[in-house]
């Protein structure tokens, strides 16, 4: 008989995927709630997504063998509650609150590893003299304490910089503020943290180098790393502008950071379910700094592990909520790099023309690995757009593999050229 598995906010990118590794026809996958109700919301109203994915649990045949999600929040709090009430494997809701609790992630990783963690403040942005609780010198990132994607995160030069970020900030807070204080509701918080709730910011100082992620999951305590990517920012903006497969960086370090994440992830607790950790790296230094600690799978990552291992991240995901110990591939796939590539602007205006389907299929005849996410409609104001960072407007995820970094950029460049977005900035 198949494994149940029930898939909160399936979209066609994620469906392919989970049926794009061996053993997939074992599993009956069953949606739970629309993306539309999960992503680019005004508002999400937690009790009732919880109510409603319960709803639509109960009305299956049967009950499922396992609950797993791979969106940012909220379905990173959804995912493990859920699997909580039909006891299913899922991660601990304290480990889980140290990782999506930004300012309780730091004080626990400074018990753990002091070392490897940046200079932080915590920030009331409605106090009166918020900048009185700065201590780190510029420049620093200010964010609130749940946020994802860099929303509401900006780099700040200088206490004009600060002023203009916390009016943005104190504006837009609410929109995830309100859901994640209802999952701190549901949780038994230490006392470091008791009172600081998703309103509050952090203010974290500005590390060097450059960024790489790991990739893995926990079964039964037992820990596995499964990759290594760079993740790399534009050249001329604090955006991101890749996830690059392998990692550039020399075994030695990847064993060190996957050491570190190994101390880390059994201090939290952390058990049953995947994980992406990123850091910084410092060449010059051969030195690293933990970032912050996702718990899901990246699905920027999924693409490029099937292309250069032969399968995507959600075969692990899948399994380990299963309870079952993951055997992931290595090696295996078409291409020896891949990466997902953004298409970004940085400009406001209007959406005149997105590439159609006919569009997409000429790209496709050169270039058949091509897996594309159009992320805007024609008619669409950029700054109107929710879920896009401080800095950038995201037009669209672009995936590609090939034998070398030279044929991959080639290929990145061709394929930008004729995708041919075209924006009016004028309107």
């Amino acid at each position: 008989m198949k494994k149940r598995v029930c898939v909160i906010g399936v979209d066609e990118f994620n469906s392919k995927k989970l049926n794009a590794f061996e053993g997939a026809q074992e599993y009956d996958y069953h949606s739970i709630l629309e993306v539309s109700e999960l992503q680019h919301c005004e508002t999400y109203d937690m009790a009732e997504l919880m109510s409603k994915a319960m709803d639509q649990i109960d009305d299956m045949d049967e009950t499922p063998d396992a609950i797993v999600g791979f969106w940012n929040f909220p379905v990173t709090c959804l995912t493990p509650m859920l699997a909580r009430e039909y006891n299913l494997p899922h991660l601990p809701l304290d480990a889980l609150i140290k990782c999506e609790h930004k300012y309780l992630g730091r004080l626990e990783q400074e018990k753990i590893i002091p070392d490897k963690v940046p200079a932080f403040d915590i920030v009331n942005p409605f106090h009166s003299s918020p900048y009185e609780s700065v201590s780190i010198d510029f420049p620093f990132w200010l964010k609130p304490i749940q946020s994802f994607a860099s929303q509401l995160s900006f780099k700040i030069e200088n206490k004009k910089d600060f002023d203009e970020a916390l009016t943005v900030i104190r504006d837009k807070i609410h929109r995830f503020a309100d859901p994640f204080n209802y999952v701190l509701d549901k949780v038994e918080l230490p006392e470091s943290i008791k009172g600081i709730d998703g309103y509050y910011c952090i203010a974290e100082e500005a590390l060097p180098g450059v960024q790489a992620t790991v990739e893995g999951y926990v079964h039964n305590g037992n820990i596995d790393f499964i990759g290594a990517f760079d993740s790399k920012r534009h050249r001329h903006h604090e955006t991101f502008f890749s996830y690059e497969y392998p990692a550039n960086l020399d075994q030695k370090s990847i064993a060190n950071i996957e050491k570190t994440s190994t101390k880390i992830l059994k201090n939290f607790g952390y058990d049953n379910s995947s994980f992406n950790i990123e850091y910084f790296y410092d060449k010059d230094n051969d030195d690293f700094w933990i970032l912050e600690i996702n718990p899901r799978i990246s699905q920027s990552h999924s693409d490029p592990f099937q292309k250069v291992d032969g399968a995507p991240n959600h075969k692990s995901m899948v399994e380990v909520a299963l309870g079952e110990s993951p055997e992931f591939p290595h090696r295996k796939g078409d291409f020896k790099v891949a990466a997902k590539f953004y298409y970004r602007v940085f400009d406001d205006g209007v959406i005149t023309k997105v590439p159609g389907d006919d569009d997409l299929e000429a790209i496709r005849k050169e270039m058949p690995d091509m897996e594309i996410k159009i992320w805007v409609d024609e008619g669409v104001r950029l700054s109107e757009l929710h879920d896009q960072d401080s800095y950038s407007y995201k037009l669209a995820s672009v995936y590609l593999g090939a034998e070398n970094k030279k044929k991959l950029y080639d290929k990145r460049d061709r394929c930008f050229d004729l995708l041919n977005f075209k924006i009016d900035s004028t309107e």
